[in-house]
């Protein structure tokens, strides 16, 4: 049978090109929107190798959304400040916290972990990975697009699918053959080198601490692994010594060279490498994540060194932020120009994280005059006040990521501090009939829209009806679509309204971001905020009629 081309049974809906953690997680996803779909990837299996070692709050909150967060919980352990060195000295600790999340703490989890993990939970459901089957291409028509395959056995097949994602990584073949090649701009003369290896040093590495060392044009960061006292993960930016070797070796000697030279700890011992490689890094984005029916997420759609730890949770995201959209016109609950906005959501996220890794990496490989000076002056007094702690709290933990002005908040829409695109915060709730303690962003599950209808629960009923009873009738008219929510807030228990009921008994939604007493605010299945207003009124009907189909029923056996 060596060799053998075979057509694929049927029309897939989705077909899953690379089992990442993103392309694993988007077919997660999809399964729960009854999506057809299959997940194929090249390589044998699971890595085991740890890559990208950390779970960021943002990417906690989807798998919260998923319901499976708490199988990471036995292997991982919360990340809760980072150290920073400037040029030999010690500048202070930062907090890598976000207040404004469920899960305060990042978690250490390598990126076989999350791997191995989510195809578990994958297997589970019946949508098995296969393995070493490998893309030859990308064809694409008017309904659909075909894409072949070679199988582990060498057999070719020819798969059919409405639509394709590529999650890949940066050697794509769909992105190559969608024509969106790019090659990027290169960082010349320099390396990173990542080891996940056994160290033994002098400084004060404790569970939980990162550490991050700028120097001389040469930059260290890394962490404690989970489970393993003396088990490190480093990643170090280096002068390429070796410009004509394009070769990703790495000897054990050459991490503790540079170890012992960045930190200063002249003792630092590394033993037992468990991975060690080296790259020639480059940086830049398709100039689109969507052509006809072919979509990129992650690594296919840029590439960038690994600085800020980002890659891998950014894919994640690009996942979930497409995962719904396609669920809902593949089911007929939305028009297919949905899916337009995954470019204009998720592509200028991308480039916002290019520019800051850009820049990263220019401060440290190009420093100005007295450079070195300035920032050993000013950065601990920076830090031990305390005013830096937000800034990069929220930018490390990407719950500020917002989509305001772009996709589906292009017609800009607010209420009090709340802006159509931003993340809906946390808040803790009572659900009622039990009055049993939940969280706001429980009801965001990634399948549905969420209407929330914000009323005092001590006001005249005659104030409130005519938004409930608009809600009402938006539930009825899009059932599989939309969830329909009564947010009441004052110590009183809400009357019956007849919605679905959640109780903020001292306020803290409407006054921690200025709301009116009465209002809508529609949510999106991603949890981010679609629409806002004071009354529902001819603006929500409008966003409805845009972005909202009836649908037809999918089961999971279909």
């Amino acid at each position: 049978m060596n060799g053998e081309r075979v057509d694929g049974a049927g029309v897939l809906d989705v077909l899953v090109v690379g089992a990442g953690p993103a392309g694993l997680l988007l077919a997660l996803a999809l399964h729960r929107h009854g999506v057809r779909c299959r997940i194929v990837d090249k390589d044998d299996g699971p890595t085991d190798l740890t890559r990208a070692p950390v779970l960021w709050q943002r990417t906690q909150e989807i798998l919260a959304a998923l319901g499976i967060r708490d199988s990471w919980l036995p292997e991982t352990e919360e990340m809760r400040e980072e150290a920073l060195h400037f040029y030999g000295a010690f500048a202070g600790t930062v907090p890598l916290s976000a207040p404004d999340s469920v899960y305060p703490k990042a978690l250490y989890a390598g990126q076989d972990v999350t791997e191995r993990l989510l195809e578990a939970h994958l297997t589970e459901l019946g949508v098995p990975v296969e393995h070493g089957t490998e893309v030859l291409s990308y064809d694409e028509g008017e309904e659909s697009a075909t894409v072949t395959v070679r199988t582990n056995n060498g057999r070719e097949e020819a798969v059919t699918a409405r639509w394709v994602v590529s999650a890949e990584g940066s050697r794509s073949v769909v992105r190559r053959d969608l024509g969106l090649d790019f090659a990027g701009e290169k960082y010349l003369g320099y390396r990173i080198h990542i080891a996940d290896v056994h160290a033994r040093w002098t400084l004060a590495t404790p569970v939980g601490q990162t550490f991050f060392y700028i120097d001389k044009g040469e930059y260290m960061g890394g962490q404690r692994l989970p489970g393993h006292p003396d088990r490190f993960y480093f990643y170090i930016l280096t002068v390429d010594d070796r410009p004509d070797d394009d070769s990703n070796e790495l000897a054990l000697e050459e991490v503790q060279r540079l170890v012992r030279q960045i930190s200063g700890d002249d003792a630092a011992t590394l033993s037992e490498p468990r991975w060690l490689n080296s790259a020639r890094y480059r940086h830049g984005l398709a100039e689109t994540y969507a052509r006809g029916r072919g979509f990129l997420v992650g690594d296919a759609a840029r590439v960038a060194p690994p600085l800020y730890g980002q890659g891998m949770n950014y894919a994640m995201q690009d996942a979930w932020n497409l995962a719904w959209k396609l669920g809902h016109v593949v089911r007929g609950l939305a028009p297919e120009a949905l899916l337009e906005t995954y470019d204009s959501e998720r592509r200028p996220v991308g480039a916002a994280l290019d520019a800051r890794i850009d820049a990263t990496f220019r401060f440290i490989t190009e420093p100005k005059p007295l450079q070195a000076a300035a920032v050993r002056a000013v950065a601990p007094l920076v830090l031990k006040s305390g005013l830096a702690d937000a800034a990069l709290g929220r930018a490390f933990t990407e719950v500020a990521v917002s989509y305001a002005g772009t996709g589906l908040s292009g017609q800009q829409s607010s209420l009090g501090r709340l802006q159509a695109g931003d993340r809906v915060p946390p808040l803790w709730v009572k659900r009622l009939p039990e009055y049993d303690q939940a969280n706001l962003i429980d009801l965001f599950d990634g399948d549905r829209w969420t209407l929330l209808v914000m009323a005092p629960a001590g006001s005249d009923p005659h104030r409130a009806q005519p938004l409930v009873d608009e809600a009402l009738t938006y539930g009825a008219r899009f059932p599989q679509a939309l969830r329909t929510v009564l947010l009441s807030t004052g110590p009183q228990r809400p009357g019956p309204l007849g919605l679905e009921t959640v109780v903020d008994a001292e306020g803290r939604f409407a006054r921690d971001h200025h709301l009116p007493a009465t209002g809508v605010l529609l949510v999106r299945p991603d949890g981010y905020l679609g629409y806002a207003a004071q009354v529902g009124g001819t603006g929500l009907a409008a966003y409805f009629e845009r972005w909202l189909h009836v649908g037809r029923s999918i089961t999971h056996g279909d």
